[in-house]
């Protein structure tokens, strides 16, 4: 997963960690839920979030909405 500035350049690189309990099956669909921490960030107007290969696409959020309410990401459906 990584974490870009407004220009595109990756400012940090970080792993999923598999949150404890066991899978849940919401609405007829799996669940698995993830947590993720980027450390040493560079400041910067906005960030967007990255995660997967070239097809998944990028999700921006300005600085201070990121701070005051971190990220939430779905993947899949």
């Amino acid at each position: 997963m990584t974490l870009v500035d407004e220009t595109g350049r990756v400012v940090a690189t970080t792993a999923l960690h598999r949150s404890g309990g066991a899978s849940d099956i919401v609405d007829g669909v799996w669940v698995r839920t993830f947590t993720f921490e980027f450390t040493d960030v560079p400041s910067a107007e906005r960030y967007g979030v990255h995660f997967g290969n070239d097809h998944r696409a990028t999700m921006w959020k300005d600085a201070d909405d990121a701070k005051r309410n971190g990220w939430q990401l779905s993947l899949g459906n």
